[in-house]
């Protein structure tokens, strides 16, 4: 399904009734709303589950501009707003935690809860390399694959994708991809996923995280790297947070244990 804001097709799944209480989540950079399937099955006999495609991913359209966090944020609360669930929950995975986290902070009362997994934030000075590294590498990322098979079996043993389960990491080839020239190519082209990089840079964390009035739990994998922690530390600081550390698992908690974050919807949220 899609819905026209702010100046592109924005493309949404749902899962479960209508009636049931909403609960929206919402995919980090590169991937789509399909990565919540997993999730969202489990979850769908007691919320009326949401998920949406970002600008420039999955089966929304591809502008050419609007890729700063604070346009992906006003696109959120466009689609919060167009579909009527104002003051619902959501969870976001990394920059689609950070989108959540300004789109409340810009739009108080666009989500009454927030369970953010690894939120992603400008990094202190010393660790900035590594997002100029996270651009470039973007910017190389290989985007056509013979078959979709063929995408699976080449990421099974690379990390990041050796620790996700198997039907995530199909899902990524399935649902990620697109037919083209005889193969597959991913939906998301590498550049718009190195703009938004380059405009996490620019975003003022501070300025946003002060305006957040909803409460949030924040989440991270036990095994995430520098990187990450210093920059889930941060929006801890500012936000004070409860937290939640979660056994064995990285970055791609999502991808990595589905049914834990289920556990911590259920029990957050209610």
């Amino acid at each position: 399904m899609r819905i026209s804001v702010n100046g592109f097709q924005a493309h949404y799944r749902t899962w479960g009734h209508p009636d049931s209480p909403p609960l929206l989540l919402l995919h980090s950079t590169s991937f789509g709303a399909w990565m919540w399937e997993p999730i969202a099955r489990l979850l769908d006999s007691s919320y009326y589950v949401v998920a949406t495609d970002q600008r420039g991913h999955g089966d929304s359209e591809v502008p050419d501009d609007g890729y700063s966090l604070e346009q992906l944020g006003d696109d959120m609360h466009s689609i919060v707003s167009e579909l009527g669930l104002e003051g619902a929950p959501a969870v976001g995975h990394s920059s689609g935690a950070t989108t959540l986290l300004v789109a409340e902070a810009r739009h108080n009362g666009t989500f009454s809860k927030l369970l953010l997994i690894e939120p992603i934030m400008p990094p202190p000075a010393a660790l900035r390399l590594t997002t100029t590294t996270m651009i470039e590498q973007a910017r190389r990322r290989r985007t056509a694959f013979a078959s979709r098979e063929e995408m699976f079996t080449s990421f099974r043993d690379r990390p990041p994708f050796d620790t996700w389960t198997d039907e995530a990491l199909r899902l990524y080839a399935q649902q990620g991809t697109r037919p083209e020239d005889g193969g597959v190519a991913l939906k998301t082209p590498p550049e718009y996923e190195a703009r938004i990089y380059e405009a996490l840079l620019r975003l003022e964390p501070d300025e946003h995280l002060a305006r957040v009035g909803c409460p949030a739990l924040l989440v991270r994998g036990e095994q995430s790297g520098p990187h990450h922690v210093a920059m889930f530390d941060q929006v801890q600081k500012a936000l004070g947070a409860d937290t939640e550390i979660v056994a064995g698992s990285g970055h791609f908690v999502p991808q990595e244990q589905p049914s834990t974050v289920v556990s911590l919807v259920k029990r957050f949220i209610g």
